[in-house]
């Protein structure tokens, strides 16, 4: 009979410990395995993005051109400017009518480049050379068309799928018959503001939206754990330790899920639980840490 009822309740705890805690979308929580896998946030990709083209009286091709006629990249270490200054004050905006910006926040669908020109002719070669993280991006080579004096609007690059352009260090060349007219640069940030990332008012309920307890009845099937957080990024990862009894009990490790959460709000979704007999008796706690350090700790019982 003592078999009987140590193999019962060992198997409840094994229960207990499949049925972890994740960042999920859904308020009821699912099994997770027991591999505990890491998840790795990658923002969905677009084709290569598009750049728009430059001011011109008839349309130009938006697309970016193949391998076989993409033009020379000039290297910018020895560009050489040209005799005469054809384009200046290179700045970025998310909008024509928007101030510039050197720094744009995660999410960021489009940054335009807005520059001024003189001086040009029509048929004069402008090309612009778009660099990612040091590397070279894109590479467009167009006819000029729109005229000798003017204020470039209408060039950019997007990404309009859910989660926008990546973030990093972007970086614009141009060039005008082959000679260096200016280059300029813009990051977008992997979070929305500068700062770090924070968590806040941990505490424990039966349900995601219940009031905080420290005390839960025997055998209480659910026990949702609840925090805040702010300025939270794509690339941030999120460790929830729990302990039973003093005892580490299940481990969690997930990248942050930006694209469900966003920089700031509460969390709400995750919990513990054993629908079948519910949770064992004992003293439980959850250590939350973001990106190695630790940053709140609380804990609960769930009486005899």
């Amino acid at each position: 009979m003592t078999h009987r009822w140590l193999a019962r309740w060992v198997g409840t705890a094994v229960i207990g410990l499949l049925l972890g805690c994740n960042l999920a979308t859904a308020v009821t929580p699912t099994p997770f395995a027991t591999a505990m896998p890491t998840r790795s946030l990658v923002l969905p990709q677009t084709a290569t993005p598009t750049l728009a083209p430059l001011p011109t009286a008839t349309a130009l091709a938006t697309t970016q051109p193949t391998a076989t006629s993409l033009p020379p990249v000039p290297n910018l270490a020895t560009a050489v400017p040209g005799p005469t200054t054809h384009f200046s004050n290179l700045r970025f905006a998310s909008s024509p009518a928007n101030p510039p910006q050197t720094d744009f926040p995660v999410g960021t669908e489009e940054v335009f480049a807005l520059w001024d020109f003189s001086g040009m002719n029509n048929g004069d070669t402008v090309q612009r050379i778009w660099r990612k993280d040091g590397a070279v991006w894109l590479n467009r080579e167009e006819a000029w068309t729109a005229g000798p004096t003017g204020v470039v609007t209408d060039v950019s690059i997007y990404d309009r799928s859910l989660g926008g352009l990546d973030p990093g260090l972007y970086e614009v060349e141009l060039y005008v018959n082959g000679a260096w007219q200016a280059n300029g640069r813009f990051t977008i940030l992997p979070r929305p503001a500068p700062g770090n990332p924070s968590f806040a008012n941990l505490h424990f309920a039966e349900t995601a939206v219940g009031q905080p307890q420290t005390s839960f009845p025997a055998w209480t099937r659910q026990i949702f754990a609840v925090w805040n957080y702010q300025n939270m990024g794509v690339s941030d990862v999120v460790r929830r330790t729990w302990l039973k009894d003093g005892q580490p009990w299940l481990v969690r490790e997930d990248t942050w899920d930006y694209l469900h959460y966003g920089p700031q709000g509460m969390v709400n979704d995750v919990s513990i639980y054993d629908f079948e007999t519910g949770l064992p008796p004992g003293d439980y706690e959850l250590l939350l840490s973001l990106n190695g350090v630790q940053q709140l700790a609380a804990s609960f019982t769930i009486t005899q």
